[in-house]
């Protein structure tokens, strides 16, 4: 997936202005459909309605841009099964992940416990952690493809194209995923996953294993909320994950070798 550098410079400059023009359309996308939901059904749009079908019509949308911009089939999964062992490895991150996600947020509750409380409060209102079935499918299986479409995927694509090295242009997709979530403790949280999934949708050389990070940690974040874990076995949890998230993203770093 390394892309070709425009070499006109102004080719380079409206690739980087595209970058930052994606979050924003799609924005504008999702709150027209809100708006025609709105109009048909005459109530006001919430998670357990709106969320699959607007977001399978931005899926579909936004994976005939990212095709039409790179050329990259949506989810060449092939190219995952080139590498020994990338299942195991992608589980571990995805699930380890969850217990970088959680010391973050520790230390997001000491440094700034106005941010955490306004969290709390959004996931509350949103009806995020009920056992409805469309909330699950749009967390588990449907957000993490959107959301690797738009920032791992286009964001990331315009940013290189206008010449930026990897890491300026993973960091800048990082940065607008965190923006992207509106709240700053998630914000950050986001944008530090957002650099590692970035790191890892390189090494694989394909969409398909950020997509599939992602899935594992959305999974595994959203079992622990609605199943409580007690305080003596979260912390026996939260060692086994850091463990996992050590051994995923040593594999990872041997991708170059397996190759």
């Amino acid at each position: 997936m390394k892309n070709r550098k425009y070499k006109s410079w102004k080719q380079r400059v409206t690739a980087f202005v595209l970058g930052f023009l994606v979050l924003p359309a799609v924005l504008m996308l999702q709150s027209l459909m809100n708006i025609m939901s709105y109009q048909i059904l005459g109530t006001a749009p919430t998670l357990a309605v709106n969320a699959v079908p607007i977001t399978l019509i931005l899926i579909m949308l936004i994976g005939i841009w990212y095709r039409f911009e790179t050329g990259y089939r949506f989810s060449p999964v092939q190219d995952v099964g080139k590498v020994r062992r990338a299942p195991l490895y992608l589980a571990a991150v995805g699930i380890g992940v969850q217990g970088i996600s959680s010391l973050m947020m520790i230390a997001i509750q000491i440094l700034l416990p106005k941010a955490l409380e306004d969290y709390e409060q959004l996931l509350g209102n949103s009806g995020m952690g009920t056992m409805s079935l469309p909330i699950i499918i749009y967390t588990v299986l449907l957000a993490p493809i959107v959301e690797e479409l738009i920032f791992r995927g286009l964001i990331h694509h315009y940013f290189e194209k206008a010449g930026l090295a990897f890491w300026i242009a993973n960091l800048l997709q990082a940065v607008l995923f965190g923006i992207y979530h509106l709240n700053l403790a998630q914000g950050i949280c986001a944008g530090v996953i957002g650099v590692l999934i970035g790191y890892v949708v390189r090494k694989y050389d394909t969409l398909a294993a950020g997509i599939a990070l992602h899935i594992v940690f959305n999974m595994w974040g959203y079992g622990l909320m609605l199943f409580s874990v007690p305080d003596s076995l979260g912390r026996i949890l939260l060692i086994l994950e850091l463990i996992l998230a050590g051994y995923g993203l040593w594999g990872i770093m041997q991708i170059q070798k397996e190759w």
